[in-house]
């Protein structure tokens, strides 16, 4: 059975959520109405700019925390206070790197 995958974006915990057809639950690690997501739980901060893998069915993407933090701050329709908290988690990561090395 093939799947169709659409990426429709990244949630806070770090996560893709996905709009499929021929859907594999456990795949997933929950939904929210139509949409799919799976998640990468307990990050460290040191660890926010390392790529995580998510592999749903045959197909691997690969994010970072940052990349969630550099698409809020690139997206027009995200508020003033949304673009500065991905801006602080990115600067919590820089200051986690240089304190742990």
């Amino acid at each position: 059975m093939e799947k169709s995958y659409k990426s429709l974006g990244m949630i806070p915990r770090l996560g893709i959520v996905f709009s499929l057809r021929n859907l594999n639950l456990p795949d997933y690690d929950g939904n929210k109405g139509d949409y799919y997501y799976v998640q990468a739980p307990n990050i460290s901060a040191a660890d926010l700019d390392k790529l995580q893998a998510f592999t749903v069915g045959s197909v691997t993407f690969y994010y970072s925390a940052l990349d969630y933090a550099k698409a809020v701050v690139e997206s027009s329709s995200n508020k003033d206070a949304q673009k500065t908290l991905a801006k602080a988690l990115y600067l919590y990561n820089h200051a986690a790197n240089t304190y742990f090395g």
